[in-house]
């Protein structure tokens, strides 16, 4: 799949998670990927699902990259399964070609973040590729959440 051009995608379970892959209005052939509910062991398949396919628009040198915001503002809960998950996620969709951000995450979600980035659980399988996710593990570490 490409990214959508007008429409959305949203991928609901019985789980607990909503997907929602949506363009974004500040540059065409961005998107924004929305994540409400839970991301744990049941739910991650979803995750993986909805974003199997997702291809940035094509590159012409010169020019800027497709960029995917990764919105965890109403993901309220996470666990270990969830943040290999959006790692997993992050590094897939870096190596298709994406610029990734993410978004302001809930308070208990931020902490977990930065526990798992502090604790070395987030795989960065290149400097360069967490360098380019604004919301990777210096960012995180970074967030104004201070941890329990």
């Amino acid at each position: 799949m490409t990214a959508p051009s007008s429409t959305h995608r949203a991928v609901a379970t019985v789980v607990g998670i909503a997907v929602t892959i949506e363009p974004t209005i500040e540059h065409a052939g961005d998107l924004r990927i929305h994540l409400t509910g839970e991301l744990d062991a049941w739910s991650e398949p979803t995750l993986t699902h909805a974003l199997a396919g997702v291809r940035p628009p094509a590159y012409v040198p010169g020019q800027r990259r497709g960029h995917i915001v990764l919105d965890l503002h109403e993901l309220n809960f996470l666990d270990i399964h969830g943040v290999s998950a959006l790692d997993e996620s992050r590094s897939a969709l870096l190596a298709a070609g994406w610029v990734v951000t993410a978004g302001p995450a809930q308070q208990q979600v931020c902490w977990l973040l930065r526990y798992a980035a502090r604790a070395g659980w987030l795989t960065m399988a290149a400097a360069a590729a967490a360098a380019a996710f604004v919301g990777g593990v210096a960012a995180i570490r970074a967030q104004p959440c201070p941890l329990p």
